[in-house]
């Protein structure tokens, strides 16, 4: 059953969002994505945003099924009085080249995932891509980008640490809620951080400001410390499928087995290998690790980190779409990347091989 303060609140937030963005869609249709929890709330955002005609495809998986996604649309909208807003989402079961080819904005939101060649031929040719992260964590699997730059369509990044999104501070906080699951308090927890780049160096950041004894061993030799000294281990490699805890990695399980099997493993994101940790009978939380992807994303602490950077998202379709209207695809890209939160590429998307991401 729906909970009705909570989607007060979210949609509190979704007008919040869309005013720091200043989102409007007015004029612009959008494909997107129809899902489960608040994956619900992409295409209502799109639609609060003034969208002329949202498309929501909606398909089944693991969290719902086609129906539960749909009775939880009707359900939100017609709770908070949206029906003007719901009269402009038309929910669609199939990837229908009509839908797709009316829209000017396609996102690249799970569901629509992967944006095959044949799905860019239906494009019509003023669409856009936004992905829904930035381009260096783009996997070709996602999308035909040869595809997409024959046919002059633009897919461009969104920024995740401009104002007002600061997406990477979640990540401390995300880390404190899965310890707290497994019975840490965090507060007097000596922490061990295996990671590079932002993800990590925000989680320690949070660990510093908090007092938390910890340190951050993803360039150290692991076998000169004492594990027993520690009471919990961050996996938070974002963007590098190097080991990180197995054959060769910065910590080798067997090292763990002996001098600290019950030191917990929290793992966000980062190469592990579940199968002998497991096999060892060593503490890894979450259990359903998802290879190659974030095991949990900030969307487990609550709807908030997902609405912005779903809105975000759409804030670059929007810009890219109002450029894409008037101009080619080349100065599209060219005068989509002067604002701040567009992320262009720091090499040809042809070229790219793919990456560990969400």
């Amino acid at each position: 059953m729906m909970n009705r303060i909570r989607s007060l609140r979210i949609e509190k937030d979704v007008h919040r969002i869309i005013d720091k963005l200043d989102l409007d869609l007015k004029e612009l249709t959008v494909f997107t994505e129809l899902g489960s929890g608040n994956y619900t709330w992409t295409s209502i955002m799109a639609g609060m945003a003034h969208a002329d005609r949202v498309y929501a495809y909606t398909k089944p998986s693991r969290y719902g099924t086609v129906e539960d996604n749909i009775h939880h649309l009707d359900e939100v909208t017609e709770s908070l009085g949206l029906d003007e807003v719901r009269s402009r989402i038309i929910v669609v079961p199939e990837r229908i080249g009509k839908h797709i080819s009316e829209a000017d904005i396609i996102t690249n939101s799970g569901f629509i995932r992967p944006i095959d060649s044949q799905m860019v031929r239906m494009m019509k040719d003023t669409a856009v891509i936004p992905l829904m992260y930035e381009t260096w964590e783009f996997r070709r699997a996602d999308i035909a980008i040869e595809e997409c730059i024959r046919r002059g369509i633009p897919v461009l990044g969104t920024k995740e640490e401009v104002w007002p999104l600061d997406m990477m501070r979640y990540g401390g906080f995300l880390a404190s809620k899965l310890m707290f699951d497994c019975g840490l308090e965090v507060h007097k927890d000596r922490i061990l951080v295996i990671g590079k780049g932002r993800l990590a160096s925000n989680i320690t950041r949070f660990l510093d400001l908090n007092g938390i004894e910890h340190l951050n061993i993803r360039n150290r030799p692991a076998h000169r410390l004492n594990l027993d000294d520690w009471d919990a281990i961050v996996v938070a490699e974002f963007g590098d499928n190097e080991m990180t805890i197995g054959p060769g990695g910065v910590i080798e399980p067997v090292q763990i087995l002996n001098e600290n099997p019950s030191i917990q493993i929290v793992h966000i994101c980062g190469t592990v290998d579940e199968t002998m940790i497991r096999k060892l009978g060593l503490q890894l939380y979450p259990d359903d690790l998802r290879p190659g992807y974030m095991t949990v994303t900030a969307d487990y602490l609550g709807p908030k980190a997902t609405l912005e950077l779903n809105a975000a998202g759409l804030k670059v379709g929007e810009i890219m779409a109002r450029y894409r209207l008037k101009h080619g695809y080349e100065e599209t890209i060219e005068l989509s990347t002067k604002h701040a939160i567009v992320d262009g590429w720091q090499e040809s998307p042809a070229t790219i091989h793919g990456s560990s991401g969400r």
